[in-house]
């Protein structure tokens, strides 16, 4: 595409990690209450903005 899209880029392989440990902490103790973070985007600036 021209110009090139300005994109947001998740932490993709941390979200991954982050839930399989939450995961994991709940199988093994199902009293851990929810437990809820926010992950830092990236913002990529292309030429679209």
């Amino acid at each position: 595409l021209s110009p090139s899209l300005t994109t947001v880029v998740q932490p993709f392989e941390q979200m991954c990690e982050i839930a399989w440990q939450f995961l994991q902490n709940r199988i093994n103790d199902p009293s851990i209450p929810l437990q809820q973070i926010t992950l830092k985007p990236q913002l990529v600036v292309r030429g679209s903005s």
